[in-house]
């Protein structure tokens, strides 16, 4: 069974939402992050404000470029813990 499309929107905003946070935490310019990421910067830009759906293995990258934890965040953003994954993204928590 495939998620409806209203899950899978929600999914994608939660990501651009804790994205969009990393990216300002980050603390390098956007254009860097999206050349690290292997993605153009208006893409990366789309991305953050919901316009573009993102993949796992995109937002991932995004935020290995923002130095947080990919794995961590995308589970907290996923299960509905925006606030936990924006907090705990840079921390030893984020590790887990």
């Amino acid at each position: 069974m495939y998620p409806s499309s209203a899950a899978a929107r929600s999914a994608n905003e939660s990501l651009a939402r804790v994205l969009a946070h990393a990216i300002d935490a980050a603390g390098k310019p956007r254009h860097r992050i999206a050349n690290e990421s292997g993605m153009h910067r208006d893409t990366l830009l789309r991305i953050t404000r919901g316009e573009r759906p993102i993949g796992l293995d995109e937002a991932a990258r995004v935020l290995a470029a923002c130095g947080a934890h990919p794995r961590a965040t995308m589970v907290l953003a996923l299960s509905g813990q925006e606030d936990l994954a924006c907090e705990w993204m840079h921390g030893e928590m984020g590790e887990f």
